[in-house]
């Protein structure tokens, strides 16, 4: 058995060949490899934005409103709602059309009859009440990517009536009487299902780090509501399985299971972890500086372990024999990593899926040996950007706490997915609260009194 230490700053990337896990929605669904299934890789439709500005041969339109016009509101199932009209043309099957209003998606159709000319009407909310919002229709084109358009205005919303909640009210609303927290400038997010075989339903979103919970609200189009609290960096008594909360200095295992038909090395894997954990690194510095931040709010040391022939073949390694397999103490690290690199995907045909992640930061004795699973199969899916878009990206994130129908970065449509398939990293700043909601000058993450937090 052949082993090698790095201990490197970097964000934890490991790369998968589809995508990735999906915590699970009650606690006796917690134990592994079932707290996190995974799906098929996005289609190239869900691509996050090129590189370069695209010019595709699309021209779009907003009908019946102009800049500066005042709107006029219907009521719906969650409040007052509006309608926009938009012309689409250019298109193809089943390129898609979405909405923004202040930031934040409201609404999405695709051109399912690939209509030369598209018209369709979307719905949208004025989420914080009235005043002025920016209205901005987005683009996801399958030879384009998703992209924001030159076609955006700013309306007025004048006659929200006086009493009725908006949807911040809502959520300020369901903190309290769920969780008995007040809080005054919750995270708010919008997630639009974009295809229909996706398992999450579109929904609103807000997620609260506080101490050592998480808080998740999901407030649906019908008006029904989800609501969980899971612990983070440590067990209670709730059932759920630890994961990490998003900032700090994070230690990982990365184990290499050699099957032997990769034609790979542990040279070859273990100089990618290498190079994995000092882009990764670079990213939550560059996102950290981008709040006006001199360090960075996520750092990772990874050390990498390389076991051949596997002891077992088709399954994970179970924490009692971590150590006697490795030379290393699980109980020293927050975050284990398996990586098979092996080209029959043997534990994937048997699992029902590529990987899994969703555990992580235990305090106690684990209950789970592996918080990450990802196999590889030859030297493609090494160095291709799938592999560094899922472990660190992907994976990670969900043992954060990320769940799939969380919209990542800022909230806005171009940002809907971890994975990039083009290797730019994405994270969900604004719920992991990376960013400054309350206007305090301190990223909740950071700040000992979070989202405005009032009282006890």
């Amino acid at each position: 058995m052949f082993r090698r230490l790095f201990v490197i700053g970097t964000t934890f990337v490991i790369l998968v060949l589809t995508s990735a896990a999906c915590t699970p929605e009650s606690p006796t669904d917690a134990a592994p490899p079932e707290t996190a299934t995974v799906s098929e890789p996005p289609t190239p439709s869900a691509t996050p934005e090129p590189t370069a500005t695209p010019e595709p041969p699309t021209s779009i339109t907003i009908l019946g409103l102009e800049d500066g016009d005042t709107v006029t509101l219907t009521e719906g199932v969650l409040g007052p709602e509006a309608l926009v009209t938009v012309e689409a043309t250019g298109l193809v099957y089943d390129d898609r059309v979405y909405l923004q209003a202040d930031g934040l998606v409201m609404a999405m159709e695709r051109n399912s009859q690939a209509l030369p000319t598209f018209t369709t009407e979307l719905p949208w909310w004025p989420w914080h009440g009235n005043g002025d919002y920016e209205l901005l229709i987005n683009l996801c084109l399958a030879d384009f990517g998703c992209y924001s358009t030159s076609e955006r205005l700013t309306v007025t919303v004048a006659d929200f009536p006086a009493g009725t909640p908006t949807i911040r009210d809502r959520f300020i609303s369901l903190y309290q009487q769920n969780f008995d927290i007040t809080l005054t400038a919750p995270a708010v997010s919008r997630y639009v299902k974009p295809w229909d075989d996706v398992v999450d339903d579109t929904r609103w979103v807000s997620v609260a780090y506080i101490g050592d919970m998480l808080y998740r609200i999901d407030l649906f189009d019908d008006g029904t509501t989800s609501v969980i609290g899971r612990p983070l960096n440590h067990m209670d008594l709730s059932g759920w399985m630890p994961i990490c909360r998003p900032t700090g200095d994070y230690q990982f295992l990365v184990i290499f299971v050699d099957y032997g038909n990769t034609g790979l090395t542990q040279e070859d894997v273990l100089s990618v972890l290498d190079m994995a954990a000092a882009e990764y690194n670079q990213v939550f510095m560059d996102l950290s500086v981008a709040q006006g931040l001199d360090s960075p709010i996520l750092h990772v040391e990874t050390t990498g372990a390389y076991v051949t022939p596997p002891p077992q073949h088709g399954d994970v390694f179970p924490g009692a024999r971590i150590e006697e397999l490795t030379g290393y103490d699980p109980d020293a690290f927050d975050i284990i990593v398996q990586v098979d690199m092996d080209a029959n995907m043997t534990f994937s045909q048997t699992f029902g899926a590529v990987g899994f992640g969703g555990t992580g930061c235990w305090d106690t004795e684990r209950s789970a040996g592996i918080d990450i699973y990802f196999p590889i199969r030859n030297r493609e899916d090494l160095m291709d950007e799938p592999l560094l878009g899922s472990v660190f990206d992907h994976e990670f994130s969900h043992c954060m706490g990320w769940e799939h129908a969380w919209p990542n970065g800022d909230a806005s449509v171009a940002e809907q997915f971890v994975v990039d398939w083009q290797h730019n990293a994405t994270f969900p700043t604004m719920l992991f609260g990376w960013e400054d909601m309350d206007g305090d000058g301190i990223v909740e993450i950071l700040d000992p009194d979070p989202y405005g937090m009032t009282g006890e």
